[in-house]
């Protein structure tokens, strides 16, 4: 059945510290590209906030650890009410 994500406003993060999967979802960016990681994506599937911070950058194109390079992509987290 489809789904839909009432996403709150993004809130710029600077690592996993304070992810909670199922509660937050994620967005890696970095030039055009952009990946992101719904709360309910990682529900069910013992996924930490590491896990999640490197799924949304495979989602974007981007190698699986650079949320941890030097220059890293851009981090926000949201909240969605799904319907």
């Amino acid at each position: 059945m489809p789904e839909i994500s009432i996403l709150s406003p993004f809130e710029e993060i600077s690592g996993a510290e304070g992810l909670r999967p199922g509660t937050h979802g994620v967005v890696a960016e970095k030039g055009r590209r952009r990946g992101i990681v719904f709360p309910q994506d990682a529900k069910g599937m013992d996924w930490d906030g590491a896990r999640m911070l490197s799924q949304a950058c495979l989602r974007a194109g981007l190698p699986e650890e650079s949320w941890k390079a030097a220059s890293p992509p851009r981090l926000l987290r949201f909240t969605a009410d799904v319907f």
